[in-house]
């Protein structure tokens, strides 16, 4: 099992489906899931500071994390 399967298994469906009752708990899971990634992006943000450092395994840290942010367009 993936990291990802487990935090979406942990998290439950956040698509809505058009049903109230089932619609109101999927979108409390969907507000969780949106705190959970808002924190992770916080945390890559971190590490993409680093891209700079002379280090070489802090700067490939931050090199991968500020990659990820660019290809998902979410900048630094």
């Amino acid at each position: 099992m993936t990291v990802y399967q487990i935090i979406a298994k942990l998290i439950g469906p956040i698509g809505p489906l058009g049903e109230t009752n089932e619609d109101e708990r999927r979108y409390k899971n969907l507000q969780h899931a949106c705190e959970v990634t808002d924190a992770l992006l916080v945390d890559i943000r971190d590490v993409a500071a680093h891209k700079i450092s002379h280090q070489y395994s802090v700067r490939r840290a931050g090199e991968c994390a500020a990659s990820f942010l660019e290809r998902n367009e979410i900048g630094e």
